[in-house]
C-alpha cells in the first residue's frame, strides 16, 4: 500500500512537473514572439525618426550652402571692386 501510493505520488509530482514545463514553455514561446513583435514596431519606429532627422539635416545643410552662396558671391563682388579700383 505504501509503496503503491508513493509511486502514484511520484507519477502525479513527475506528471504535474511536465505539465507545467509545457505550460512554461509555450508561455515563453508566445513572449518571444510578442517580444519580437514590440521589436520590429520600435525598429520601424526608430529608421522613421532617423529619416525625419536626416531630412532635418539636409534643409538645414541646404540652406547653409545658400547662405554660404550668398557670403561667397559678396565677396566676390568686393573683389571685383578692388580690382577694378587697383587697375
Amino acid at each position: 500500500m505504501k509503496k503503491s501510493f508513493l509511486l502514484l505520488l511520484l507519477i502525479s509530482l513527475f506528471w504535474s512537473s511536465t505539465v507545467h514545463a509545457e505550460l512554461t514553455k509555450k508561455d515563453l514561446e508566445g513572449m518571444e514572439a510578442r517580444l519580437d513583435l514590440k521589436i520590429s514596431v520600435l525598429q520601424k519606429e526608430i529608421q522613421g525618426e532617423i529619416k525625419a532627422l536626416d531630412t532635418k539635416l539636409e534643409e538645414r545643410f541646404g540652406a547653409v550652402d545658400k547662405r554660404f552662396e550668398t557670403i561667397n558671391a559678396k565677396f566676390e563682388a568686393i573683389n571685383t571692386r578692388f580690382d577694378a579700383i587697383n587697375a
